[in-house]
């Protein structure tokens, strides 16, 4: 698939089957595995938790963090340093990531910081208007299309 004129909603499919999630983002599962190091603890999926899922899932795919622990930690501190608006359980389960962030790999977290400074997420965006979009105009929309260094965003 040509990735310029990909739509965004494509690209989040492709980006959720490369890394072994279910087409919805799990938004349809009655519990939400949450992994904390190497034990997984189980949370109810609450409504509040899926109306946000979906945004977190665009601004990993959009951010390039992982999905692994320190990806987890470096979107959640890139996202709260930009605000999460009115998504209360986005800012919970960040900041639950970040502190375990900080145990393991604190310069990480703090380059997601920095780059945070010059761009953009999508907490507060109309997604419904961005979904058949290309996912390369929402890029550069949000600054994201270009390097930040830590100093330089500080």
């Amino acid at each position: 698939m040509d990735q310029e004129n990909i739509s965004l909603q494509e690209a989040l499919q492709q980006h959720l089957l490369e890394n072994g999630f279910p087409p919805d983002g799990r938004e349809s599962e009655r519990w939400a595995v949450v992994r904390v190091g190497p034990f997984p603890v189980c949370l109810p999926n609450i409504k509040a938790r899926r109306r946000a899922i979906a945004i977190h899932d665009f601004n990993h795919l959009l951010a390039g963090y992982g999905h692994d622990a320190v990806g987890e930690s470096e979107i959640s501190a890139w996202e709260l340093d930009g605000g999460c608006k009115g998504y209360w359980v986005a800012w919970l389960l960040d900041w639950v990531a970040i502190v375990l962030g900080f145990c393991t790999a604190p310069e990480r977290l703090l380059r997601a910081f920095a780059r945070r400074r010059r761009t953009g997420n999508l907490y507060g965006a109309d997604i419904n208007a961005l979904l058949q979009g290309p996912v390369e105009r929402v890029r550069p929309e949000l600054r994201l299309d270009r390097e930040y260094s830590v100093r330089g965003a500080m």
